[in-house]
């Protein structure tokens, strides 16, 4: 889907009058090495909605130069965020009209001191940034239409038609040859906005059941979502007229952030009629929303302020492209709210107690339960590095678990508040047949420093949701 430019927040834009100081921005993410592994496996900070310099509307329409080469400042902007908030790859998405015209070579974004990622076949299909402090964020090319695919590792086809169509298209045979062709993993962007019969035909890889883009946009918000099309705008108001930098502008997200039961309700629906569907978080950024700064020196929708508010938290074994697109494709994924906090331990698995064959089966898979084959759910509840917040209150964390019956309906089966410092482990015996998902809950009350009103540091937001675990009978 082509990106709506954020227009509606350009009278807000012409009313700031806010000086840019010394102000500094916050800190950046940690590394996914401090985040934890279990089983061998480990986290990687993934992007899966993200655009660079060769979508026609990055950078405020200027991605590309005239004669058709990167723009070297957009592509800095993507590439120092990353390196800012250590994602360690970010699958770009960009738009058709730039893509199709490209050579692959060019859509890689190789400069000096980059890296090139080779695939197993030897194959050039992405580009590691070489940071300064020593981390390494890998980009891969790819595509958002109807359709969005992650990881493209050729074009579709050299013919410039059949890439048009098939980029522009939204169809099971698009679907099937950007898998083919381009080994493209291949899902849907803006689920809000797509019937559930239309999911249905296409049967994609991965569906989004959160979007920014969709959160703050006024059509999408009356039309699709049915709320307050202006909301969002208005809050915003008060962090580009700010004379005296009352407001961080960081945590601009926790103004407008939420979940809209339209994204799980039709995930709901398709797990239960047997689709397996990884769903994904979808910063969709842009950096062409408002481009006059803030109080801390820094333009509103910098691609370092958004990409340190979403991520996907992807479990794997290995780093390779191919490894992290397939953990995606498996359902070993957790969205998270990252700029509320990172999550420390997690751990959401089924463990299958049975006498002759017992085993543990990831976030993602499916479990068999029976009389000689007991089954149960364990999630470990994360914790946050609060020595990133000396003197900080401690959060409170508040995990649920929710059952996903045969008919697509949804309800909590079991909940778990962390109290007390020692980590806390919700444990679920014998479930019945259906998903199993979980929610995590977090009242931020470690952020009072940095946020001006309490009342945001007061309330509980929904922090992190896990893909499922199916159980059968």
């Amino acid at each position: 889907m082509a990106h709506h430019k954020h227009h509606y927040l350009s009278i807000a834009a012409l009313l700031v009058f806010t000086a840019c100081t010394d102000v500094k921005v916050g800190p950046g993410l940690p590394s996914s090495s401090t985040l934890g592994s279990v089983r061998g496996q480990h986290y990687l900070r993934v992007q899966t909605h993200i655009h660079g310099p060769f979508s026609y509307d990055a950078c405020d329409d200027k991605g590309l130069n005239k004669d058709g080469t990167v723009n070297p400042q957009c592509m800095h902007d993507l590439k120092n965020a990353l390196c800012y908030n250590h994602v360690d790859v970010a699958f770009l998405t960009d738009h058709i009209s730039h893509i199709a015209d490209a050579k692959y070579s060019d859509m890689l974004l190789n400069e000096p001191g980059d890296t090139v990622v080779h695939n197993a076949a030897g194959d050039a299909v992405g580009n590691q940034v070489n940071c300064g402090d020593g981390f390494k964020a890998v980009t891969a090319p790819g595509l958002e239409a109807s359709l969005l695919a992650l990881g493209l590792e050729r074009h579709v086809s050299e013919d410039w038609g059949t890439r048009v169509n098939t980029y522009g298209s939204g169809a099971r045979p698009a679907m099937d040859l950007l898998e083919k062709n381009s080994n493209a993993l291949v899902g849907i962007p803006h689920t809000e906005s797509r019937s559930l019969e239309y999911l249905r035909q296409v049967h994609p890889d991965f569906m989004e059941i959160y979007n920014v883009h969709a959160n703050l946009h006024p059509i999408i918000r009356r039309d699709v979502l049915h709320v307050s099309p202006f909301k969002p705008i208005f809050k915003f108001l008060k962090y580009l007229i700010d004379p005296l930098h009352l407001h961080n502008p960081d945590y601009l997200f926790m103004e407008f952030i939420e979940y809209f039961p339209v994204y799980l309700d039709r995930w709901n629906a398709l797990l239960a009629e047997g689709f397996h569907i990884t769903g994904t978080g979808g910063l969709d950024s842009h950096q062409n929303v408002v481009r006059l700064k803030v109080a801390d020196g820094e333009r509103l929708d910098s691609h370092r302020r958004m990409t340190r508010f979403l991520s996907n938290f992807v479990f794997t074994a290995k780093d390779d492209l191919a490894s992290v697109k397939q953990a995606i494709r498996a359902g070993q994924l957790y969205v998270v709210m990252e700029g509320l906090g990172s999550p420390v331990g997690l751990d959401f698995h089924a463990e299958s107690k049975a006498s002759v064959d017992p085993a543990v089966v990831e976030m993602g898979g499916h479990v068999k339960t029976g009389i000689n084959q007991p089954v149960e759910l364990v999630f470990a509840l994360p914790h946050l590095q609060l020595e990133s917040y000396p003197g900080a209150e401690r959060p409170i964390i508040r995990a649920e678990l929710h059952y996903i019956d045969e008919k697509g309906v949804e309800s909590v089966v079991s909940k778990l508040e962390q109290t007390a410092d020692d980590h806390a482990v919700l444990k679920y015996m014998n479930p019945k047949a259906g998903h199993y998902r979980v929610h995590v809950w977090l009242t931020p009350l470690h952020l009072k420093s940095l946020i001006h009103h309490d009342s945001l540091a007061e309330t509980s937001f929904q922090w992190i949701v896990s893909n499922p675990i199916q159980v059968t009978q």
